[in-house]
């Protein structure tokens, strides 16, 4: 089922995918270890959802790594909600191209996960956010959130809010009904629904 949103500077796919999320899992994660030499390859691992990917600006690495340890860490969700099991990160001007996914240099995706991308029409004016459940464990919850920035982003806030509304997925909370929010006022919602915070 795809749903996308006409009120927000974003676009969220649901999608049950006929592959399980540690499949495609493996896959990435083998492709990080493979693409070790490649400019922009990300990953981190902390305790709470591992993030893999490729993000080509250091800023957006420090940016992605900040909201990771904030919302994402396994000792500050206050509520028990169901985390994603993975969360993967891609951003680059030029990692959309005519609504397709296109591997960055030297950072090859293996067959499973391009084939993922490849059935989604993804924008290239920047914001792709999808979640993907775990083969016939839907009712278990296992599930993973990719996120695809392939738009110019001037300044900090559209990509801010983008890695937020990503995370809040990977938290276990789907923002897709609400209108598009400025990065402070997601963070105070973020703050409250993720560590209780008023």
């Amino acid at each position: 089922m795809n749903q996308f949103l006409s009120c927000a500077p974003w676009r969220a796919v649901f999608c049950g995918a006929a592959i399980s999320a540690a499949t495609l899992f493996n896959s990435l994660h083998v492709a990080a270890q493979e693409a070790e030499n490649a400019l922009g390859r990300f990953v981190y691992e902390h305790e709470g959802v591992p993030l893999y990917g490729y993000v080509s600006d250091p800023k957006v690495s420090e940016s992605v790594q900040e909201i990771a340890d904030r919302y994402l860490s396994s000792n500050l969700n206050k509520y028990d909600l169901v985390s994603a099991d993975f969360f993967f990160v891609f951003v680059d001007p030029e990692i959309v191209s005519e609504g397709k996914f296109v591997n960055p240099i030297g950072f090859e995706l293996p067959e499973k996960a391009t084939e993922l991308f490849a059935t989604h029409e993804l924008s290239d004016e920047g914001c792709n956010v999808g979640r993907i459940f775990a083969t016939n464990e839907e009712e278990k919850g296992d599930y993973l959130v990719w996120l695809v920035h392939g738009g110019q982003y001037e300044g900090k806030e559209g990509i801010e809010s983008c890695l937020l509304f990503a995370a809040a997925a990977s938290a276990g909370i789907w923002l897709a009904d609400i209108p598009a929010l400025h990065p402070r006022d997601l963070r105070q919602l973020l703050d409250s629904m993720i560590l209780g915070l008023r």
